[in-house]
């Protein structure tokens, strides 16, 4: 028989949900042995550049894993899952790497950008019966819990049933019904009133919930009082039936896993469905019908290293901005299974090699020193009726940064808060950078110092990383010598960036290499959003300019759990979606 276990393992896999996997806890910092590194076979400096840097790092080549993609900036949709998920999953997997990669690390030549989906008339015929199909199911699970509920109100006269018809509230309420049923079933004193109830009860598990849905409630011996069943469905209590059936479920389960990481193929999803409707009933077939109609959604463009994170999940909203679960103050993040994603890349191959040198001298010189240059534009943080500006705010929080390292990193700080950014050559010797806002139009304000860290928050700064005509910050700091930098393949919004308080407040700590700085304070994923540079890079660690203890709360309870009474302090939310 088959063991409540199996049975949800097939609704994960046919519901699409994630399938989980090891995951970093926050105190384990990225190593060499949590790496994947993702280059282009089909362009020779992407393969050499991620045999450099595993030589330099440490990195079994093993590890190296080579797609055949274009020689491209942006990648077309169409050939996101065949030629990046599916080869990188697969060759994950079959090298015993799974449980064991936290960061995959894309390099020169891999295509910085997804091209807009654009859906074919196939896929738009599909995606037009699914929204029919979809409101068809929520108008049979309305009937189905509604007949449930009569028989409930006529057993149970002080039950008041739900009114809720908005899907999401209608399956709790589906819930809530089935288990009032239960518990009427339970405390029956006899025999008739127990069948009274339990023949509804059943009736509405197998439509609601499937065959699957009665095998895991232990109620398939009794079957023989239900009144509708599917037609394959065995009509007494003969246990050799019911293991053929729980058999059938498993191998159901079994041909799910396969079909569910093949959704850019209409036959796979459409049997996904089918599976789905005849085991699972019609809750999750409401589920897998609006994660099919997620999936074929139109997409805008979006950046690739953003979209890898959700490598092991199945289902998603890909129309949507999906918030970080990695994030350091993300609900359950030490369960994400979302992983961590950074490129070394810059304008030439060269960039690519000069940023692996870089980072590994500055750490082998003992860290980096230089000036810390902030470029806040004095903004008022509210409007004069009190409310909150995004814009004002994330200009406060620059100038909070500044002051955070002015009281207690002991480092020169080079602080300009008026409206025009830093001019041309402005200073030497400088180490790390923040500030804004030129759009698209680099000012060369710094002489950097190897291994230089620095972003320059502003809407359109990595559109191109090669085009030479391009005259975006990313390119322009990477051409001038940083090390690290992000920034965003299209108008990401301002809350996409990291806080400038908590990026560079874990930096200077020295706790965290800057593959997990930037996933700790990054917001989104499935966006925009790309970051440049070694992750395994830590050019405080032997030297932190910072303690935990100085940084703010409430992200100093996060490094330093316990360090300080909990208080109830206001969010900084830094523009809005």
């Amino acid at each position: 028989m088959m063991t409540k276990s199996g049975v949800r393992r097939l609704v994960r896999a046919m519901a699409g949900i994630a399938i989980a996997c090891l995951s970093a806890s926050a105190s384990a910092a990225l190593t060499a042995n949590d790496l994947a590194l993702i280059c282009n076979r089909q362009v020779p400096a992407s393969v050499d550049l991620a045999k450099y840097y595993a030589k330099q790092r440490g990195v079994d080549e093993n590890r190296i894993i080579e797609l055949d993609l274009p020689d491209s900036e942006t990648l077309p949709s169409s050939r996101l899952d065949p030629d990046v998920i599916l080869p990188i999953r697969k060759a994950l997997t079959e090298r015993g790497l799974r449980p064991r990669v936290k960061c995959l690390v894309t390099f020169y030549g891999i295509p910085l950008k997804i091209g807009p989906r654009i859906n074919q008339p196939a896929d738009a015929k599909e995606l037009h019966d699914l929204t029919a199909e979809q409101e068809q199911i929520v108008a049979k699970v309305i009937a189905a819990v509604t007949g449930l509920e009569k028989s409930i109100s006529a057993a149970d006269p002080s039950f008041r049933p739900a009114s809720a018809t908005e899907p999401n509230q209608l399956i709790r309420r589906a819930d809530a019904a089935m288990k009032h049923a239960q518990g009427l079933i339970q405390d029956a004193t006899d025999t008739e009133s127990r069948r009274k109830i339990l023949r509804p009860y059943l009736d509405a598990v197998v439509q609601l919930r499937g065959v699957a849905g009665l095998l895991r409630s232990g109620s398939a011996g009794l079957l023989d009082v239900l009144t509708t069943m599917p037609a394959t469905m065995p009509t007494g209590t003969n246990q050799q039936k019911w293991d053929e059936l729980a058999q059938q479920v498993n191998d159901a389960n079994t041909e799910a896993q396969r079909l569910i990481v093949r959704r850019d193929e209409p036959a796979a999803r459409a049997r996904l469905r089918e599976l789905t409707a005849h085991y699972l009933g019609l809750i999750e077939s409401y589920r897998m019908v609006s994660a099919h109609i997620d999936y074929l959604a139109p997409e805008a463009l979006k950046a690739l290293d953003s979209a890898l994170p959700l490598l092991w999940v199945y289902s998603y909203s890909r129309k949507e901005i999906l918030s970080n679960p990695l994030k350091w103050d993300a609900p359950r993040r030490e369960q994400s299974q979302i992983l961590m994603v950074m490129r070394l890349d810059g304008p030439q191959s060269g960039t690519a090699k000069d940023i692996i040198m870089a980072c590994v001298a500055a750490e082998k010189a003992g860290g980096l020193d230089g000036v810390f240059a902030i470029d806040s534009r004095g903004l008022r943080a509210r409007e004069p009726d009190g409310k909150l500006d995004a814009y004002g705010d994330y200009d406060r929080r620059l100038r909070d940064l500044a002051e955070l390292v002015q009281k207690h990193a002991g480092m020169s700080v080079l602080h300009d808060d008026l409206p025009a950014v830093f001019k041309p050559h402005s200073a030497k010797g400088v180490a790390l950078y923040c500030g804004w806002y030129s759009v698209r139009k680099y000012v060369p304000a710094f002489e950097f110092v190897p291994g230089a860290v620095g972003f320059h928050a502003a809407s359109l700064e990595m559109v191109s990383l090669r085009d030479e005509k391009e005259h975006g910050w990313c390119r322009g700091l990477l051409n001038d010598g940083i090390a690290a930098t992000l920034g965003a393949v299209d108008e990401p919004y301002l809350a996409a960036f990291p806080d400038p308080v908590e990026f560079f407040g874990l930096l200077l700590t020295g706790k965290y290499p800057l593959g997990e700085v930037y996933w700790l304070t990054t917001s989104t994923v499935s966006w925009r959003m790309v970051m440049i540079g070694d992750p395994l890079y830590n050019p405080y660690a032997q030297k932190p300019a910072l303690l935990p203890n100085n940084l703010p709360l409430p992200i100093r309870n996060f490094v330093v759990p316990g360090s300080v009474p909990p208080v109830d302090v206001p969010e900084h939310l830094p523009g809005q979606f």
